[in-house]
């Protein structure tokens, strides 16, 4: 599940710099397991986009568009995104 939401994120985000003729993208990919949760992290430098917002826009379009944001987001304890710096950073939870 984590590896369909990091193609789809980072694919969205060198589709968005490509638009933008940016030839320097930087994706930062963090994975953290304890007992019970997974969390998952994910920074980078384009365009600004929260993905918690795009999925309340797109939770029930076709099963085949954005399944990756849209089954990593329906199974989420919790959801953190924040925009510092002109980056995206997003925090996924996930119980085990």
């Amino acid at each position: 599940m984590a590896g369909l939401f990091v193609e789809e994120m980072a694919v969205n985000v060198l589709q968005h710099a490509q638009k933008k003729d940016i030839r320097d993208v930087s994706i930062d990919f963090r994975l953290f397991i304890s007992d019970s949760t997974v969390c998952f992290s994910m920074t980078d430098l384009s365009e600004l986009f929260d993905p918690t917002s795009f999925h309340e826009l797109h939770q029930y379009d076709s099963a085949e568009e954005h399944i990756g944001i849209r089954t990593v987001m329906n199974a989420a304890r919790e959801v953190r995104y924040f925009s510092t710096f002109s980056s995206n950073n997003l925090i996924v939870y996930i119980d085990r």
